[in-house]
């Protein structure tokens, strides 16, 4: 029979663990992380745009699309009649 005690003590252990962990990624996610003001610069400073930190970069360049210029269409491949 397996003894309530040494399973006791492994939960345990597991779960003060993951709380260690849970309290060191938010103690870096306080220090690292920039929630102010941020500066963008594309292209080595052709175009600047100021947005507020914390977002992925990504999402970021996304939401700001709107007011940038659209690349223009790509030309059609080879022996290809149309481009959708």
């Amino acid at each position: 029979m397996f003894p309530i005690g040494a399973f006791l003590i492994g939960v345990g252990t597991a779960a003060a663990i993951a709380a260690a962990l849970a309290v060191l990624l938010a103690a870096a996610d306080a220090t690292i992380a920039n929630y102010g003001q941020v500066r963008i610069s594309i292209n080595e400073g052709s175009k600047e745009l100021t947005v507020d930190g914390g977002r992925a970069l990504l999402s970021t360049l996304t939401a700001e699309a709107s007011s940038s210029p659209r690349p223009a269409a790509a030309a059609a491949p080879a022996g290809c009649a149309s481009w959708p």
